[in-house]
C-alpha cells in the first residue's frame, strides 16, 4: 500500500468497514455518538474532514477506538498506522500518532516490532540509478557495502534512497526481517554509544564495562541493516561494530576509502553528476529561475558536479529575486577563483563560496537563527525553541525560516527544521557563532520544554536527547557552568530510565565539572553519587 496515493487509504478504510459489515449508520452509532449517518458518509467520500476535538471525546479517540474494535485493526499495527499516516495527517491534516499513543494502543505488538530507524526520504534525488542498481544488488545479509565520495557528493542522500526502496512499508524487509538501524556519526559521533544503541534497540541490558558484547548478543541470529552514515566522523574503532555483524548487513558511508578497505568492503566511488543529471538538478531547486540550459551547463561545470553546491546555487537563484539571471550568477561565480580550478579542486572549494555568497543575501534574522542551529546537533529541532531564543514576532521568523529553506541552508518538515548538510553545519559553526545570550536562551527553551506532561515527555526526549548533549558540550566550551548543570538534571533521569549509561556518564562528568568550577559543594556530592 505504500505507494498508493492517499485517497485510496480512504478507500481501504470503506473495504474495512464493509468487510465486517457495518453500515454508516452502525458506525455513527456505535462509535461516534450518534452523529448523523451521513456524516460517516461525508468522511467517507472526502466530502468534509471530522474535526479533531469533539466533546466529551475526542475525535482522535474516537478513530482509535474505531479502527481497532470496529476495523478489527488491533492485531494489525502495520495497517492502522499506514491508514493514519495517509487519512488522518495527510488528507485531514491532524497530528500524527506520537509514539506514547502507538505503545498504548499495540503494547505488545510493539514489543516484538523489529527497529526501523530510516532517516528521511530525499527529495529532488536526480540520476543516479547505476548505483542505486549496484546497491540493490550488493546489499545482502552478512556483508559491508560502502558508499565513499567528497563532501557534498551525495552519500547520504543515496544510502537513504535505497534504504526507503528496501524499507516501503512501515514494517521489516524480507532481506533484512530483523529491521533496520540507522547509526548517524554526524550527530553522534561516539561509537561506543553506537554499541549501546544497538543493545537497547533489542531492548538488552547493556554492560558498562564491554557495550561490544552487548550489542553483540542483540544482534546474535539476526539479519538487521545496519546504516553506518558518515563514519569518517566516528570517535572510536569502528571494527567493534563491523566485528559483531555476523549474518547482518552493513551500509557505510564515508569520504574515506580506507573505511571500506580495512574492513574487506565493497565499496564504490561516488563521483559527480554527469553534466546533463546537473543540470536537471539545477533545474529542480532553482524553480522558474532555472531554465536556461547552456547556461545552467556552464554554472553546473563550475562547481565540479557536486550535488550540495548545485543545491546551494539553485537556491541562491531562485531567492534571488527579480534582476538575477542566470548569466548574472554564472558570470559571478567566474569571477571567483573556481574558474581556475581544476574539477577535482572546484568540487572541494565550491561550497564555502557559494555559502558566502547565500549568507551575504540572508537578513539578519536569518543569521541569528543559522547561529543557533550550529549550537545544536545536526538533528531536527522545533521552531519554537529558536523562536524563544530571539524573542521576535511569528512574522518575522516565518519570512526568516522561509529564506533559509528556500536558500537550500535548512531542511524543513511541518514545523521542524535541519540544516542540510554536514558541510553547512560545520560552516556555519565556524563561521557564525551564537551570541553568549542567546545560547543561554536556548538552553533555557530546552530546559523550559522538559516540564511538560509525563505522555509527551518520552516522545521529546527520545526525538531531542541529542540537542542537550549539544548543547552541554558547547556550554563547557564556554564555561557556561550553571547552564550545564541545569542541562543535566533536565536529562538525567530520561538517560536513567532508557539505560543510556555511556550518554548518562558523559553529562553527569559534565555536571560535576561545572559543580567543582562553581565550587557548588552540595551538588557536586549529589552528581559524584550518580557517577557511583
Amino acid at each position: 500500500m505504500s505507494q498508493k496515493e492517499p485517497i485510496e487509504y480512504l478507500e481501504k478504510l470503506v473495504e474495512l468497514r464493509k468487510e465486517m459489515k457495518l453500515s454508516q449508520r452502525d458506525v455513527a452509532n456505535i462509535f461516534f455518538g450518534r452523529v448523523r449517518y451521513d456524516t460517516v458518509g461525508s468522511w467517507e467520500g472526502k466530502k468534509d474532514r471530522p474535526p479533531r476535538n469533539k466533546p466529551p471525546e475526542t475525535r482522535r479517540e474516537q478513530w482509535k477506538k474505531y479502527m481497532r474494535r470496529g476495523l478489527l485493526l488491533d492485531a494489525d499495527p502495520d495497517t492502522f498506522f499506514e491508514i493514519w499516516d495517509y487519512v488522518m495527517v495527510k488528507l485531514w491534516d491532524w497530528e500524527p500518532l506520537s509514539e506514547a499513543e502507538k505503545r498504548e494502543l499495540f503494547p505488545t505488538q510493539l514489543l516484538r516490532r523489529p527497529p526501523l530507524d530510516r532517516p528521511r526520504r530525499p527529495e529532488n534525488l536526480i540520476g543516479r540509478e547505476d548505483q542505486l542498481t549496484w546497491l540493490d544488488k550488493a546489499l545482502q545479509p552478512g556483508r559491508v557495502v560502502a558508499l565513499i565520495g567528497l563532501g557534498g557528493m551525495g552519500k547520504s542522500y543515496l544510502a537513504a534512497e535505497t534504504i526507503w526502496r528496501l524499507f516501503p512499508h512501515e514494517g521489516p524487509s524480507p532481506r533484512f526481517p530483523d529491521g533496520l538501524i540507522w547509526l548517524d556519526f554526524y550527530a553522534n559521533p561516539k561509537v561506543e554509544m553506537a554499541l549501546g544503541k544497538i543493545a537497547k534497540r533489542f531492548d538488552n541490558e547493556i554492560d558498562f564495562a564491554n557495550p561490544q558484547d552487548a550489542a553483540q548478543n542483540a544482534l546474535s541470529g539476526r539479519r538487521v541493516l545496519l546504516l553506518l552514515d558518515g563514519t569518517e566522523n566516528a570517535d572510536g574503532d569502528l571494527r567493534q561494530i563491523l566485528d559483531i555483524a555476523g549474518s547482518c548487513g552493513v551500509l557505510l558511508t564515508s569520504r574515506r576509502k580506507s573505511d571500506a578497505t580495512k574492513v574487506g568492503a565493497e565499496w564504490r566511488n561516488l563521483a559527480a553528476l554527469p553534466g546533463d543529471e546537473g543540470v536537471a538538478l539545477l533545474d529542480e531547486w532553482a524553480g522558474a529561475a532555472g531554465k536556461e540550459p547552456d547556461v545552467a551547463a556552464e554554472i553546473v561545470d563550475l562547481v565540479g558536479g557536486l550535488p550540495l553546491a548545485i543545491r546551494l546555487a539553485g537556491g541562491y537563484l531562485k531567492s534571488g529575486g527579480e534582476g538575477r539571471t542566470m548569466a548574472d550568477f554564472r558570470d559571478q561565480l567566474q569571477d571567483t577563483p573556481l574558474k581556475a580550478l581544476h574539477h577535482g579542486e572546484r568540487q572541494r572549494d565550491s561550497v564555502p563560496i557559494l555559502l558566502e555568497r547565500s549568507l551575504a543575501q540572508v537578513s539578519d534574522t536569518g543569521h541569528d537563527i543559522l547561529s543557533l542551529t550550529g549550537a545544536l546537533a545536526l538533528h531536527w529541532f522545533p521552531d519554537t525553541v529558536v523562536a524563544f531564543s530571539l524573542d521576535l514576532q511569528p512574522e518575522q521568523m516565518r519570512r526568516a525560516w522561509d529564506e533559509l529553506v528556500n536558500y537550500g541552508l535548512l531542511d524543513r518538515v511541518e514545523g521542524w527544521y535541519q540544516l542540510s548538510h554536514v558541510l553547512v553545519y560545520h560552516y556555519v559553526y565556524e563561521k557564525l557563532p551564537a551570541a553568549d545570550d542567546k545560547i543561554e536562551r536556548l538552553v533555557a527553551a530546552y530546559i523550559g520544554l522538559t516540564g511538560q506532561e509525563e505522555s509527551h515527555k518520552f516522545d521529546w526526549f527520545a526525538f531531542q536527547y541529542i540537542h542537550y548533549i549539544a548543547l552541554a558540550i558547547i556550554c563547557e566550551e564556554r564555561q557556561a557552568w550553571s547552564q550545564i548543570i541545569d542541562l543535566a538534571g533536565a536529562i538525567d533521569e530520561y538517560f536513567d530510565l532508557q539505560g543510556y549509561w555511556f550518554d548518562r556518564l558523559e553529562i553527569n562528568q559534565q555536571a560535576l565539572k561545572a559543580c567543582r568550577e562553581i565550587r557548588d559543594r552540595g551538588s557536586e556530592g549529589a552528581w559524584l553519587g550518580n557517577l557511583g
